[in-house]
């Protein structure tokens, strides 16, 4: 069975607007190999919100 999700309390740096992680939804750009980003989109200002960058990739692959 999964955990439930736990509830994370996120700053907007452009505006300063807060959210959480359960009312938004995370962008993903469906990456064939997950990189475990987390990016959301304020809610208030629109702007990226990028919490965990994508991982770049090593130079073994």
């Amino acid at each position: 069975m999964f955990a439930p999700k736990k509830e994370k309390i996120y700053t907007c740096p452009n505006c300063n607007f807060q959210f959480s992680n359960l009312d938004v939804p995370r962008m993903c750009s469906n990456c064939f190999a997950c990189t475990g980003c987390e990016i959301y989109i304020c809610p208030q200002c629109e702007q990226e919100v990028v919490i965990k960058a994508v991982k770049k990739r090593s130079a073994g692959t």
